[in-house]
């Protein structure tokens, strides 16, 4: 399988060409694995976070601030042309919403 050579001049004018290319390259794949590992290591720091200051985990305020995060990170990527993550902008923001509830049902 051969692949397209970097282009210098784009590399030159923006750093995010490199994440393009790498999207290209993997048939788009890279970008949904950046996002969903980003939001993986975001709610195991905060569960592993809570553990060691508070002695106890509570998941769904976890699981809000690891959406959340990840949607401001979706948002910022989804501003690269060439990298197309409309689907995670909505997923995310579906899931922010999601966790908001989880957060606000009573006891």
């Amino acid at each position: 399988m051969v692949y397209a050579n970097l282009n210098a001049s784009a590399l030159n004018n923006s750093l995010s060409y490199v994440f393009v290319y790498a999207n290209q390259v993997t048939n788009g794949m890279w970008s949904i694995l950046t996002v969903f590992g980003f939001f993986f290591l975001v709610l195991i720091s905060s569960m592993v976070t809570q553990l060691k200051v508070g002695g106890g985990i509570r998941p769904e305020t976890s699981f809000l601030a690891s959406s959340f995060v990840t949607l401001i990170f979706a948002l910022i990527i989804a501003q690269t042309v060439g990298l197309s993550m409309a689907w995670a902008v909505i997923t995310f923001l579906a899931m922010t919403i999601i966790g908001l509830v989880w957060v606000m049902l009573p006891d």
